[in-house]
């Protein structure tokens, strides 16, 4: 009785070689049983198939999300309003806003002095009313803007540790509130315009608008 025996073989690329650069292994699809004789045999022919792959099944651009930045001077307390202008291809904004640079250690951020805020783009609100900071409509326009990025939202603590807690020997130190504001923003064929207005209970050092844009690639 004549048993088929399938036989693969597989180049040495991913071995080490040991006989020379045409070593082959020769892999068998079942064990040889204790007792038969060994098997020889000698290749004198090898094909090579190749398949041709449809390049049509490929994108012919490649769509990504990257961050422009704008930064702006600060403002003394009480009300807060300036323009900016936001790229066409912007779908989401972030507004930071860091603590002074002199008092870095002791003073990372505001604090928790923003009070609130509202945002307008081309001359239309984004909200109806004022957003109250720490209130629902405040933590929606987060949970908003995230999910726009495709970000995961863990928690609205929205507390950083100050930077001393990252220094060998450092002081414990508190937490920090994290000052920010964010809005998702629509895509439009132009420039777009917006307004932001802030009220502040503490002297503001500065604003940091990060603009999140749809860039494409052409491959």
């Amino acid at each position: 009785m004549i048993k088929m025996i399938n036989i693969v073989l597989e180049t040495a690329l991913a071995i080490p070689l040991t006989t020379g650069p045409d070593t082959v292994t020769i892999v068998y699809d079942e064990e040889l049983q204790a007792g038969k004789p060994d098997l020889t045999f000698s290749i004198n022919r090898c094909e090579l198939v190749l398949k041709k792959v449809n390049m049509k099944s490929y994108p012919k651009s490649l769509m990504y999300k990257t961050f422009t930045t704008e930064e702006a001077q600060g403002f003394p307390t009480g009300s807060y309003q300036k323009m900016f202008y936001l790229e066409p291809e912007c779908v989401n904004l972030f507004i930071m806003i860091p603590g002074s640079i002199k008092n870095q250690i002791d003073n990372y951020t505001a604090n928790g002095y923003i009070t609130d805020y509202r945002l307008r783009i081309d001359n239309v609100d984004m909200v109806n009313r004022d957003i109250k900071r720490g209130g629902n409509l405040y933590q929606d326009r987060i949970n908003m803007t995230l999910i726009n990025a495709g970000k995961e939202l863990k928690d609205m603590n929205e507390q950083i540790l100050p930077p001393n807690k990252y220094k060998p020997g450092g002081g414990a130190g508190a937490n920090y509130q994290i000052e920010s504001f964010m809005t998702p923003t629509p895509l439009t064929a132009t420039e777009k315009l917006l307004q932001v207005n802030i009220t502040s209970k503490a002297e503001v050092h500065r604003l940091i608008l990060y603009k999140q844009v749809v860039r494409q690639v052409n491959l």
